[in-house]
């Protein structure tokens, strides 16, 4: 089927071809993750930005200096993402790349930090703005919003549970987080203090917590709750327990999981304890885990060097009681296993449960149907089990590998991407899903995919007299002869395209391009006008400002006049897009003609047996503005200032200059222009 997007596209060339008489092949390439378009997030303000030579815009204190620079001072940083697609695909807080200044380019993304507010932003430079004169750069059209909450994500904590003896400290919980996530934390007791903190060089970025507790007298163990929250109300809990004077062997969990079944695998469970290690007795009562306690913690790669943005030696976050228990599980190729560790010292004795998952592999879907020629990647969703995803692979039926590619995209994803299929007869193939690794196979699933035939429509291209070249999306089955039923017209395909080739014109004429073994055509419609020619029809004189599909629309100026002498609000002749509309509002007003001159004006052009003329709305005039603004002198005035026939309110209506639409008093004078549509659509289908 040839889709609306095909449409779509054609038609996108063809204005594109309206604008001079010789056009260039259009890009259409795709948009391609992460950078394909997203919508602005909600909460988007567009702001017009000064730079520093001209007169300067405050975002809550950051600027664009007189270098294009934006900087804030003392009080913010910034960081460029880079180019992106919009305000909606800055998704994540920069983890580096943060500086006081950093230069404004159009099409470009970042994330900046307010000290004062303790608040991220995401922005997005949409375009330069330039001087009207001059040409220089004065400024920057600004996307933002804030506050930027970054990932919707759980924190998560490197552990869960904090234990200090009776003497207190201090003990660091980094977060496994793979991006910067906005958070506050709070502490359920007193005598348990908590502060954001960050292992990163600039303090702001907060990726960890420094959990402090002070010296215990009580005879039984305390316990408190750490609460993390993300911006986003997502909330993760750390118990904190601080002894009681004595002996005492506490696991950071109770339950340990592996997921990996086809090769060993370790995790490491912090232990805290007042006890040497080498007096504690570790014992497993299987043979396929081993345990091993490490007289040191296991040291994270990341360090927590700053707190509240104050800078802070290592051994203040070091937990003189916090050990590693280092556990090693054997493969599994059978079933979903369980093994203890017991460690015991005289009468203190803590467990530890461990877990270990068999093959879970499942797909989501096992049959897959594709269309012809849009939605070609169709992406399956599947639970990876304890398999490493990146040895999944796949092998082809039916030779569906010439025409169909499927892929692993992420440990959670699947796609099958086929290619366009031109014939009208639907197609089938099959996938299977395979592990390899270390030489052995496992055959998981099979894939049957099912991809439609290809459905051709009827298609209109109108064009105006230049002479072009034009390019749309038309898939042909291979060998299928392209037939044109006039000279000046030729189509010729190219891969997954046509190339269309057409002569000037000095006269309205249409073409059939068809094709064999096939019902659908093709109907090209050229016309003898452009854009910005003069028009002489059956009375009808005047210039022409628009041709868009099959519709073009001839413009005259009328002089100056006033919209009205009255001041009421025509709600009903309020329309931005009818001008007709408002006008049938207007002439139903008693003595409409002596108190709307504007209106008047415009149908005094119907007469002698010519009807149509009209007086056009706001966004119908905002249109042409450009072509009105161009030829306006060529029309013998000096200004292009013209009334619409939208009314604003009681005493105001709407005029259009530059493209550009304000509010102005109706008893001013303004440029009258008149509107009326022709059609440049040939064919008789």
């Amino acid at each position: 089927m040839v889709m609306k997007q095909i449409l779509k596209l054609a038609l996108a060339i063809l204005v594109l071809a309206m604008a001079g008489c010789t056009k260039d092949d259009p890009d259409v390439g795709g948009d391609i993750k992460p950078d394909s378009k997203v919508d602005d997030p909600t909460g988007t303000i567009l702001i017009s930005m000064r730079n520093g030579n001209n007169g300067g815009t405050s975002l809550d204190g950051l600027e664009i200096g007189k270098d294009d620079n934006f900087y804030g001072g003392s009080g913010w940083s910034i960081a460029s993402v880079g180019n992106v697609r919009g305000l909606g695909n800055v998704s994540t807080i920069p983890a580096s790349g943060w500086s006081d200044k950093v230069s404004v380019v159009p099409g470009a993304g970042y994330v900046a930090y307010n000290r004062s507010n303790d608040t991220f932003y995401r922005l997005y430079v949409v375009e330069y703005i330039e001087a009207a004169v001059t040409g220089g750069i004065i400024g920057a059209e600004v996307k933002y919003q804030k506050p930027f909450k970054g990932l919707d994500q759980d924190i998560k904590p490197d552990k869960s549970a904090v234990v200090f003896t009776s003497q207190g400290g201090n003990e660091q919980v980094v977060f496994d987080n793979n991006s910067i996530v906005p958070f506050e934390v709070t502490s359920s007791e007193e005598w348990c203090q908590v502060k954001k903190a960050s292992t990163r060089n600039e303090y702001f970025l907060y990726d960890a917590i420094l959990i402090s507790a002070d010296e215990s007298f009580s005879a039984v163990d305390q316990t408190a709750e750490i609460k993390i929250r993300t911006l986003y109300n997502k909330e993760t809990v750390i118990s904190v327990t601080r002894k009681a004077k004595g002996e005492f062997i506490t696991p950071s969990q109770s339950e340990v999981a592996f997921f990996n079944y086809d090769k060993a695998d370790s995790q490491y469970v912090t232990l805290f304890t007042n006890l040497e290690t080498s007096d504690i007795l570790v014992k497993t009562d299987v043979d396929w885990i081993s345990a091993e306690i490490q007289d040191r913690a296991n040291m994270a790669v990341r360090r927590i060097v700053s707190v509240d943005g104050e800078t802070m030696h290592r051994s203040v976050s070091e937990n003189q009681v916090n050990k590693t228990l280092a556990i090693t599980c054997q493969p599994n190729s059978g079933e979903k296993r369980e093994g203890r560790i017991t460690l015991s010292y005289g009468k203190v004795s803590e467990n530890i449960v461990v877990t270990q998952e068999g093959s879970g592999f499942r797909i989501f879907a096992d049959n897959v149907e594709i269309e012809a020629d849009e939605n070609l990647i169709k992406t399956v969703g599947y639970h990876s089990g304890n398999l490493s995803w990146s040895y999944i692979g796949f092998e082809y039926e039916n030779g569906c590998d010439e025409w169909l590619l499927a892929k692993v995209e992420d440990y959670q994803n699947i796609s099958f991407t086929a290619k366009v299929n031109p014939d009208t007869k639907k197609r089938t193939g099959k996938v299977k899903l395979i592990y390899k690794r270390n030489g052995n196979q496992i055959d998981l699933v099979t894939v049957n995919v099912v991809q439609q035939g290809m459905k051709y429509e009827d298609i209109d291209l109108f064009l105006d007299r230049c002479a072009q070249n034009l390019t749309i999306t038309y898939p042909l089955p291979e060998g299928t002869k392209v037939i044109s039923s006039e000279s000046w017209c030729s189509a010729t395909p190219s891969g997954e395209t046509l190339v269309f080739r057409v002569s000037g014109t000095a006269d309205n004429r249409s073409a059939v391009i068809s094709f064999s073994g096939i019902d659908a055509k093709i109907y090209v419609s050229q016309s003898k006008y452009k854009t910005g020619d003069s028009y002489s029809e059956n009375g009808i004189e005047g210039r022409v400002c628009s041709m868009v599909d099959g519709v073009g629309i001839v413009y005259k100026l009328l002089g100056y006049a006033i919209w009205s002498k009255e001041n009421i609000d025509l709600k009903d002749a309020s329309s931005a897009l009818d001008g007709v509309a408002n006008m049938k509002t207007v002439m139903n007003i008693p003595d409409w003609k002596n108190l709307y001159p504007a209106f008047m004006a415009v149908d005094r052009l119907n007469k002698n047996g010519v009807i149509g003329w009209y007086f056009p709305a706001k966004d119908q005039l905002k249109a042409a503005a450009n072509v009105i603004e161009h030829y306006c002198s060529d029309d013998g005035f000096s200004e292009s200032v013209c009334w619409s026939s939208t009314n604003y309110n009681v005493n105001t209506a709407i005029y259009v200059v530059a493209n550009s639409a304000n509010s102005s008093h109706k008893n001013e004078k303004h440029l009258i222009p008149a509107f009326y549509n022709f059609s440049y659509n040939f064919n008789k289908k």
